[in-house]
C-alpha cells in the first residue's frame, strides 16, 4: 500500500529520507518502505522496515505494560 502523509501525523523529511510518526498508534503498525521515483531514472524502492507496536496504558503516576 502506497499512501501520502496525514498532515501531523506523520513528518517527512525529504532531504533526510526520513519519516516521522507522531503519536504512534496500533494502526501504524506494519512495513514501511522508502519510494524514489525521480524523473528519467527508474524507481528504487527500499527494504521494508517493520514497525511493531505494543499496547501501553499510562497516566502520570504509573504506567501498566
Amino acid at each position: 500500500m502506497i499512501f501520502q502523509p496525514e498532515a501531523g501525523h506523520y513528518e517527512v523529511n525529504p532531504v533526510a529520507g526520513t519519516l516521522r510518526i507522531v503519536n504512534v498508534a496500533r494502526a501504524d503498525k506494519g512495513n514501511y518502505a522508502c519510494v524514489v521515483n525521480t524523473t528519467g531514472h527508474p524507481v528504487v524502492v527500499s527494504g521494508n522496515a517493520h514497525l511493531y507496536v505494543e499496547s501501553m496504558i499510562c497516566d502520570f503516576v504509573y504506567c501498566l505494560y
